[in-house]
């Protein structure tokens, strides 16, 4: 029984997470999960995996998470990570942001947001697409300043304007959300919440589950949208009572989703 796993041993195990597909098929991008230098937690390193010979190349390593794998058409290299960013002044402060692997050298920066970067998109064409969240009583320069200062100094609860018991009537969210495109920070879309979205490969369209309140039972029900990216001319999808959409999936010229009825 000295072979056995322990429960000690399970934790120290690396962890497999996500994985990326080269745009030539020669090789793969692994995100796996390891313990920190202090076994305190776990942080996440890129790994190249090469699909000839399964010889493995770290391409990041630090006490960091770097996330979500994803090339573009061009086989750049684009992943998300809370690692100390270029504007921090080597501070890290555990915001997500979008970089990318062109070429040789480090990655570089793509997104500077000021609350971090919560998921992303590329199209075929290398077009950035990402979620962000904005405070929404506050010019978005002076976002970090405001975060920061509401870390440290509260009030980091939410406001309600009555009883709490009935809070799904009144409270107010601290922050909203944005789809942005871009380099120019276009945004997309703009609504207090988000449950999924999506770019078709070619980067034309933006598709967005939208959650509202049914005035029937008070329970989520989801609204579909199609957006333009080049006019934001928007289009709704879908939106039935009694109903929730999820997992959309785009391609050019058509959609899937799946729909729950209660």
């Amino acid at each position: 029984m000295s072979n056995a796993l322990t429960p000690s041993d399970l934790i120290k195990l690396n962890r497999v997470q996500a994985l990326a597909v080269s745009s030539d098929g020669t090789w793969v991008v692994v995100q796996v999960d390891r313990l920190n230098g202090d076994a305190t937690k776990y942080v996440s390193d890129l790994w190249r995996v090469d699909l000839e010979d399964g010889s493995a190349t770290a391409l990041t390593k630090g006490e960091w998470n770097d996330t979500s794998p994803t090339f573009d058409a061009q086989g750049r290299l684009y992943f998300q990570s809370n690692r100390p960013t270029e504007d921090e002044d080597k501070k890290h402060d555990k915001r997500s942001q979008v970089w990318c692997f062109d070429g040789l050298g480090d990655p570089k920066q793509k997104t500077f947001e000021p609350l971090g970067v919560t998921t992303f998109s590329v199209s075929d064409n290398g077009e950035l697409f990402y979620q962000a969240s904005v405070h929404s009583d506050v010019d978005i320069e002076d976002s970090r300043a405001f975060a920061d200062d509401r870390a440290e100094n509260g009030p980091s609860a939410l406001r309600y304007t009555t009883n709490r018991v009935r809070f799904w009537d009144h409270w107010r969210p601290m922050t909203h959300t944005q789809i942005v495109a871009g380099s120019d920070r276009r945004i997309l879309f703009e609504n207090k919440d988000v449950s999924e979205w999506v770019i078709s490969p070619d980067g034309k369209h933006l598709y967005v589950t939208k959650p509202e309140r049914c005035e029937r039972d008070r329970i989520w029900e989801d609204t579909l949208l199609r957006i333009e990216t080049e006019s934001a001319k928007t289009d709704v999808v879908w939106n039935e009572e009694m109903t929730g959409v999820f997992s959309p999936v785009a391609g050019n010229d058509r959609l899937a989703f799946m729909v729950w009825r209660r």
